[in-house]
This record gives C-alpha cells, structure tokens and sequence, in this order.
C-alpha cells in the first residue's frame, strides 16, 4: 500500500476517534448531570458546570431536567455499564 493510502486510512482512523471520544464525553457529562440531579456530586464543582454546559448545547439538558427522580438511578446504571471505570 502506497505512503497515501496509508496517510489517508490514518486521517480516517483520527475522525473516528475523535467523533468515538466526542461520544464518550457527551455519556461522561450525562452521567455527572445525573449525579448532581441524584445529590451525590456538587453542582458547583467546574465539571459539573462545564458538562452542564455540554448537555445544554446538545439538547440533551431539558430531558434531563425533565426526568423523574425514580429515572436516574436506572439511567446512571446504563452509564456505568456502557463506560466501565
């Protein structure tokens, strides 16, 4: 395989990545959101607002808002098991 074709496989390979750690952020912001909402983080603290942040730009903020306090425990568990430690 030619040096292009290797080059142009690697740029694929970084769009990839980085629209995979896009994702992966937006879950980490979500399930912090979750834990301010359930009391267990603070809601002051700068990754809490900076994810706050985040959920607002992606319109994800008001579901959340809207949530049942019965959903969140469920909703942190599918983070936890979709973005293992």
């Amino acid at each position: 395989m030619s040096e292009a074709a290797h080059n142009a496989h690697g740029a694929e390979l970084r769009r990839h990545a980085g629209r995979l750690a896009a994702s992966a952020n937006a879950l980490l912001a979500l399930g912090l959101a979750v834990r301010v909402r359930m009391g267990s983080w603070p809601a002051e603290d700068e990754a809490a607002r900076r994810g706050a942040e985040l959920l607002e730009a992606l319109g994800i903020a008001e579901a959340l808002a809207e949530a049942g306090d019965a959903d969140l425990p469920a909703i942190l568990a599918g983070l936890r098991a979709d973005l293992p430690a």
